[in-house]
């Protein structure tokens, strides 16, 4: 779990939306529908890194000729600039969205009460530290002690344990 945290969150939280039976955008939902929130969230994290692979903005490359830097490699294109900072933006947003949805879920649920940025707490925490936002959820929605944590599954959890709703 904590290792899937920081090394790659959108994940988790997909695993952690499935636990709570909310759908892709962190509404809550059927059961039936609640079965594809991880493979959603999984779909657009894949097809994220591929297109941002696609349309990234390769590194200048420099000389030094007679005392002064000059970049020796062609501007990168304006419309690859434009793609890839409209894709990262949308992925940045989308998360922020669905992370501070399900945050928003999980305090309500637990009867959790915020204590700071009263209002904004969920959307603070999304923004501000989205990998211990993500951590806290985790263990929030998980007995982690009694369990162990997966990475390359659709909940997280091992098939044989219930999922710890209160």
């Amino acid at each position: 779990m904590f290792l899937n945290s920081f090394c790659c969150p959108q994940i988790l939280m997909g695993q952690i939306m499935t636990r709570m039976k909310l759908d892709w955008l962190g509404h809550v939902t059927s059961d039936e529908d609640r079965k594809k929130t991880f493979r959603n969230v999984f779909t657009i994290v894949v097809v994220y890194f591929l297109l941002s692979s696609f349309f990234s903005v390769p590194e200048p490359t420099y000389a030094v000729i007679n005392g002064e830097f000059i970049q020796t490699s062609p501007p990168a294109s304006v419309y690859v600039v434009v793609v890839n900072n409209l894709l990262n933006l949308s992925f940045w947003v989308y998360f922020l969205v669905a992370m501070t949805r399900t945050r928003r879920y999980i305090r309500e649920r637990y009867s959790i009460p915020e204590e700071r940025c009263n209002g904004y707490e969920d959307v603070c925490c999304a923004m501000f530290c989205g990998c211990c936002t993500v951590a806290q959820m985790a263990q929030h929605t998980a007995n982690y002690p009694k369990q162990r944590a997966l990475c390359c599954s659709s909940d997280g959890l091992p098939r044989m344990h219930q999922v710890m709703i209160v």
